[in-house]
């Protein structure tokens, strides 16, 4: 995996610092009700939406689960493979704004998937509430899911507007130091599923030109991820060196809603249903060993599915070749490492919130900061938010 040159940040963002250059410093340091707070990570997927935690401890807690309303999966099942949406028009921005002013979501399906945030929000809260006192509320959250082209990402900021959260994956705002272009975006439920298994995190993540510098030595793995639910087959592969580098260069991927294990009946057997499932899985594989002169090197699953005997078995017989020829030798697939496969994507987007409740954008903390926290031990949990800190 390439990535993105110096000179090429340098255009995009107009930052003229080079990896010689010291991270800068900021100006203040994060209060420990900040620093100390645990990282939040949602996945919505087709069918559920999962959250999990990310203490400062290290520790990852597996928080909740909510299933998702008929509407829900019926809107997610229209952005799969669905052209990209055009940009809002005036007439489309002034109703959405109308809407948000008058207290209602800015969409019907910014309200649908309001729902799910909102839910998961108040599960999360009252999930580590006991442990972190009455006063603890949510603000900040990382959200990834399978890749939607025809979801709008004014939808997802909307909804999260809606459901009284931001996310950390919104660009800086004017004056923080750098800009846009320098963190990721967006997380691809593929990608952090490879952090959540433990793979590509730099040590010195507080430090952004310091954990770039790691990255690029980093040695890339050929991975193979498989979500498997009652609602779609998404299969996800390709290169990955450091899943939560600010730009990442494409999976073969494909979202297959007749793969989903309540679609068995559709076919004329289960023999049917899961030759189908074989070949989807060996179709991606292919394609993505295609462009390259090694073979996988981890296989990673996903999903309430993900651990059925009879799926194991299909994805076993669909890799087995591709897995003993000489190339791929030595490759895992991670079934049973991570604790629930249902919330691995949770936990992976939870340790890019984890990162980003300790660094703040565009600056690093003095070194004086963590000392300082500890002599205020009694500000932990006092109750404030991100926002006004």
């Amino acid at each position: 995996m390439t990535f993105i040159s110096w000179g090429f940040v340098a255009l995009l963002t107009g930052v003229t610092a080079t990896p010689r250059d010291p991270f800068p410093f900021c100006s203040e340091c994060l209060p420990a009700a900040v620093y100390d707070a645990p990282g939040i990570g949602f996945d919505l997927t087709h069918s559920y939406g999962t959250s999990a935690a990310h203490l400062v401890n290290g520790s990852v807690l597996d928080l909740s689960r909510v299933i998702a309303s008929p509407d829900y999966t019926n809107f997610l099942s229209r952005l799969v493979d669905t052209p990209r949406p055009p940009a809002l028009t005036f007439l489309e921005k002034w109703r959405r704004s109308l809407n948000k002013r008058l207290g209602r979501p800015a969409t019907p399906e910014v309200g649908v998937l309001a729902g799910v945030l909102l839910s998961l929000r108040d599960e999360t809260v009252a999930a580590l509430s006991p442990s972190l006192g009455p006063s603890f509320r949510l603000d900040y959250v990382a959200v990834t899911g399978p890749p939607l082209s025809g979801l709008r990402r004014e939808d997802l900021s909307d909804a999260l507007e809606y459901a009284s959260l931001r996310s950390w994956l919104d660009p800086p705002q004017p004056g923080q130091g750098l800009q846009a272009g320098m963190y990721p975006e967006a997380l691809g439920e593929a990608h952090v599923a490879v952090a959540a298994d433990g793979n590509g995190l730099c040590v010195n993540y507080r430090d952004l030109f310091m954990c770039w510098d790691e990255e690029e030595r980093m040695p890339s793995n050929i991975v193979l991820i498989a979500s498997f639910t009652r609602r779609a087959l998404y299969v996800a592969a390709g290169v990955v060196r450091a899943p939560l580098h600010w730009v990442q260069p494409p999976l073969v991927h494909t979202t297959d809603l007749k793969a989903g294990l309540e679609s068995m009946a559709a076919y004329g057997t289960p023999s049917e249903f899961w030759a189908h499932i074989r070949g989807g899985l060996r179709n991606v594989a292919q394609q993505a060993l295609a462009s390259t002169d090694r073979g996988l090197t981890k296989v990673l699953l996903l999903g309430e599915n993900a651990t059925n005997p009879d799926f194991l078995d299909a994805l076993r017989e669909s890799v087995a070749d591709l897995i003993d020829s000489q190339k791929s030798r030595g490759t895992v697939i991670r079934e049973s490492v991570l604790a629930d496969p249902v919330f691995v994507g949770a936990r992976g987007a939870a340790q890019y919130a984890r990162w980003r409740q300790e660094a703040p954008f565009g600056c690093r903390e003095l070194p004086r900061c963590e000392g300082q926290r500890k002599e205020r031990v009694n500000d932990i949990w006092d109750g404030e938010r991100v926002s006004d800190l």
